[in-house]
């Protein structure tokens, strides 16, 4: 009796496990099923930040019109795993998209991918007819672009900005800070279908400043019509151009060639985004004559009544080598007619009667040699040589080589002879605070200067083709060789012109330079003279139109 009543018990306890732990294991898989359940429905709200971007600023011209600005463009997307729509609205929005609706479903049913965009830059109207769907499974957005009116005109200058719209090249680099402003965010709770939940944090975005440049649009076009029209004619490499205005020191034009376009970003090439004007640098040739002539009188080292024997065409310097002229004059000639005709001999000849070495060192009071106070991306600071130890070099560097320039520091030095011998720093920026102007030279030199430039433009002067009707023009020609892989390549040459007007009371310093043109276009009389006129005549006639500039 005792052995039956122990292992019923045994088997009572035995039972009574077995049923606990089945419990125990039915209520763990609940447990765990809901937890599932859980993660599951958890999936589904998530927590997300939107970045709200910065509206960029403008940039605009001297008188307010739009060199850049920023649209709006929409797009419309899906996820092919979650969208949903009827046959009534899949037909509806293939008409919207003017497409058929295979194209459509052929884009819909890509259910391997999670985000597909259904169609881009898609209007206002469209927009909202897609949003009346009331779909929250199909997405609309926008994305900012920037605009550039002017197009290649003035896009080396302008510059680019990236996918984000931060600068990365131009005025939009250059600028950057300040154009961009401050972006944003928010922090929100959303479930799968893209609806919020919740805010959790947000922080407003600030719009960019406009910016207002010196450049007028009327005059940019301008000068960018006549270059280019000048690089056709001649088949120059490349070329540029920059306008000043003289009293403000405000940079009007800024041209370069080759260009591209800055609404078509396709096809852009490194060459054609180069502001040449400011990142190109070249040996200056006879347009450097001025500046020693002005160091010449400035230290009483020559007198301007004085002349020079040039009939023999050449002079063979101490070392062996040999400096020669283009245009041989049988009598001996004055500093006017040594700046008319272009005499290399002659200026050479002045600059080693008494060897002024300390020559190179004034060249930085024109502002050559370092950056201009604007510091535009990619800007070069020149090339100049401290100490010139042989009366060769010396002689050289007085027309022109053994230094290295870009095109704005040669206006900008230009505009210290039209400024009564004072160098006021160019500006790009309407109302930008500049460095105090600075007596480079004194007023009789820089008025005796401007006579001899004047002298160019007229008959007998190898800037004949600068001139214009019933207005003084001041300006001097450059010609130089190209340097090749074994010295100067006598085959390539830079073309230049560089002057001021009307010289009696100067308004505009204007600089063109083609590089390498055909061998016919070789000299800056020919090349680039004509085109100094075209962009003259431009901006006075401009000017007297608007005398606000």
């Amino acid at each position: 009796m005792k052995t039956y009543c122990h292992w019923r018990y045994v088997s009572l306890v035995i039972i009574n496990l077995s049923c606990f732990i089945f419990i125990g294991y039915a209520l763990a898989k609940v447990v765990l099923d809901v937890d599932d359940v859980i993660k599951i429905k958890s999936n589904e709200v998530y927590e997300r930040t939107i970045n709200i971007s910065a509206d960029r600023g403008d940039i605009l011209d001297v008188n307010g019109h739009l060199l850049a600005g920023t649209t709006l463009t929409y797009y419309v997307w899906i996820d092919p795993v979650e969208f949903e729509a009827n046959t009534t609205q899949i037909e509806s929005m293939a008409k919207l998209f003017g497409i058929s609706e295979e194209a459509l479903l052929a884009k819909i049913n890509q259910i391997n991918k999670r985000y597909v965009v259904l169609e881009k830059n898609i209007s206002q109207s469209v927009c909202d007819d897609l949003k009346a769907m009331n779909n929250a499974s199909i997405h609309i957005e926008s994305k900012a672009n920037r605009f550039y009116p002017l197009g290649d005109a003035v896009a080396p200058l302008i510059g680019l900005v990236d996918n984000e719209l931060n600068g990365i090249d131009g005025i939009e680099l250059a600028f950057n800070n300040r154009l961009s402003g401050k972006p944003g965010y928010r922090t929100v709770l959303q479930d799968r279908h893209g609806h919020i939940i919740k805010y959790l944090d947000e922080r407003q975005s600030h719009s960019g400043q406009s910016l207002s440049l010196t450049i007028d649009s009327i005059l940019q076009i301008q000068a960018f019509k006549s270059l280019g029209d000048a690089v056709e004619s001649s088949h120059a490499e490349s070329a540029m151009a920059v306008i000043v205005h003289v009293p403000s020191g405000e940079i009007r034009a800024m041209v370069n060639w080759p260009t591209f376009d800055p609404n078509n970003r396709a096809q852009i090439s490194l060459d054609q985004v180069k502001n040449r004007a400011v990142t190109d640098m070249f040996e200056p040739g006879s347009t450097m004559k001025p500046f020693a002539m002005a160091h010449l009188l400035e230290t009483n080292a020559w007198d301007e009544t004085e002349t020079v024997d040039v009939s023999k065409g050449y002079l063979v310097m101490k070392d062996g080598h040999i400096v020669k002229d283009v245009h041989v004059s049988k009598d001996p000639i004055n500093m006017e007619a040594v700046m008319q005709k272009s005499s290399n001999v002659a200026v050479a000849k002045m600059m080693i009667r008494k060897p002024s070495f300390d020559f190179a060192n004034t060249l930085s009071d024109y502002g050559f040699c370092h950056k201009t106070i604007n510091d535009f991306p990619g800007e070069i600071n020149g090339v100049c040589h401290a100490n010139y130890d042989s009366l060769f070099e010396l002689s050289t560097l007085s027309f022109g080589y053994g230094i290295g320039v870009n095109t704005l520091q040669l206006t900008q030095a230009f505009s210290v002879f039209a400024n009564d011998g004072v160098l006021k720093p160019v500006v790009i920026e309407k109302n930008a605070i500049t460095d105090p102007p600075k007596q480079v030279i004194s007023l009789d030199v820089a008025k005796a200067i401007s006579r001899m430039l004047v002298s160019v433009a007229r008959s007998g002067g190898t800037g004949q083709k600068a001139a214009l009707n019933g207005i003084n023009v001041a300006g001097k020609t450059g010609t130089s060789y190209l340097v090749g892989k074994h010295g100067y390549d006598h085959s390539k040459h830079l073309s230049s012109y560089v002057g001021f007007a009307p010289a009696d009371n100067p308004q505009y310093v204007v600089a063109v330079v083609l590089r390498n043109p055909d061998h016919a276009y070789r000299y800056g009389g020919v090349a680039a003279a004509p085109v100094f006129a075209e962009m003259m005549s431009a901006a006075l006639g401009y000017q007297d139109k608007n005398r606000s500039i």
